[in-house]
């Protein structure tokens, strides 16, 4: 299948490629070009702004996460050392408190 020669003039890749060869004839492409290049330059710019604040944010994000985690911790290691040291005290308590059964009883 060939498309006619009528279908490729009317493509508008081919009309922007049209555009540009007719540019760098009459001597356009170097202005287009220097706008190229300071556009990036702009963009690269913009670029490492935002990256640079997006590191500080995270930066940021770490050191509260990292406090958060460190008072979870906190507070479970203290639960577990008042777990250990008063469970042989509730014990203790427990069994003085608890009624004995009486022998006699049993029989």
């Amino acid at each position: 299948m060939r498309l006619s020669d009528g279908a490729i003039k009317n493509d508008p890749a081919t009309q922007d490629r049209t555009h540009f060869a007719r540019g760098l004839a009459a001597g356009h492409a170097r202005v287009d070009v220097a706008e190229r290049h300071e556009a990036i330059a702009e963009v690269r710019r913009e670029l490492g702004g935002a990256m640079e604040a997006l590191r500080g944010e995270r930066a940021v994000v770490v050191v509260d996460l990292r406090h958060i985690v460190d008072m979870v911790l906190l507070r479970v290691a203290i639960f577990l050392v008042a777990a250990v040291v008063l469970a042989p005290l509730v014990a203790h308590v427990y069994a003085r408190v608890w009624p004995r059964r009486r022998r006699d009883s049993q029989t």
